[in-house]
């Protein structure tokens, strides 16, 4: 059973299309963070959800160039088959 003190974290999205408003519906009802797909996020989602005070980890990111922009999205975090390539990359850019 849920206890009541406990919050909802997250909202993971998982339409072929994206959620639209995303951050507006996290914050609406109590997500801390969204997850969508890489497929799916835009540098708009990414705003808007940062407007709302939603946190974003964006995923599958598996390749350099999909690193690279969610890094300059302000993206918060990504979830990636290569956790060591990306802890790198990301150590050396200080």
């Amino acid at each position: 059973m849920k206890d009541n003190n406990e919050k909802i974290l997250h909202l993971l999205e998982y339409l072929s299309g994206g959620l639209v408003n995303a951050g507006y519906f996290c914050d609406k009802f109590g997500f801390e963070s969204f997850h969508p797909n890489f497929c799916n996020v835009s540098l708009e989602s990414i705003a808007e959800c940062k407007e709302h005070g939603i946190k974003t980890n964006v995923w599958t990111v598996n390749t350099m160039g999909q690193l690279e922009q969610c890094y300059g999205w302000g993206c918060d975090g990504v979830f990636t088959n290569y956790p060591s390539v990306c802890k790198a990359w990301i150590k050396s850019r200080g």
